[in-house]
């Protein structure tokens, strides 16, 4: 004889499991609409990184999407390079995510080539891709160690304005 404990504990697990399916099918749909595309992969509550994301968002021409590290789709494509995304100290770049030619780009080398991908005198920053890697993650590593006293933390991602929608993949 079932119990009403045991009523509430079989109709919660159908409810998790309806919920578990809805999620399936909402992030294989984000997951399609991911492939191919270059990501910037951001720490949604960092003041800084909003305001790096708002920079691309004005000069890209529309190239870039985005997601925060905080993210499901952050943590599906990162894993497949090894990165743990609970460390939130890095920007990454993954071009062609999800594609045959998929490759990964973290901490200076992301923030450098996103640049070069954009409109203006940013271009110019990619010729510091030049320098060797160990000279340029420290100052990346600097910045990214006092970001939230210089610019703040948020509780939460920023809800991108109605035209923007669509190149943010998950949030």
């Amino acid at each position: 004889m079932k119990t009403q404990s045991d009523e509430q504990e079989e109709k919660r697990t159908r409810l998790d499991l309806e919920n578990q399916s809805e999620n399936s099918a909402e992030f294989a749909q984000i997951l399609e609409k991911a492939k191919g595309k270059d990501i910037i992969f951001f720490d949604g509550v960092c003041g800084l990184c909003d305001r790096f994301v708002q920079f691309v968002l004005d000069h890209d021409g529309g190239h870039f999407y985005f997601a925060p590290l905080q993210s499901h789709l952050a943590e599906y494509v990162l894993a497949r390079h090894g990165v743990d995304t609970k460390a939130l100290n890095s920007v990454y770049l993954v071009r062609d995510a999800l594609g045959p030619k998929e490759r990964r780009y973290r901490r200076s080398e992301a923030a450098l080539r996103i640049m070069g991908d954009c409109r203006g005198a940013s271009r110019l920053l990619k010729g510091f891709l030049l320098m060797p890697t160990f000279l340029r993650d420290p100052g990346y590593n600097l910045v990214a160690s006092v970001r939230y006293r210089l610019f703040g933390k948020r509780d939460a991602c920023r809800i991108p304005a109605p035209q923007e929608r669509d190149r943010f993949l998950d949030l």
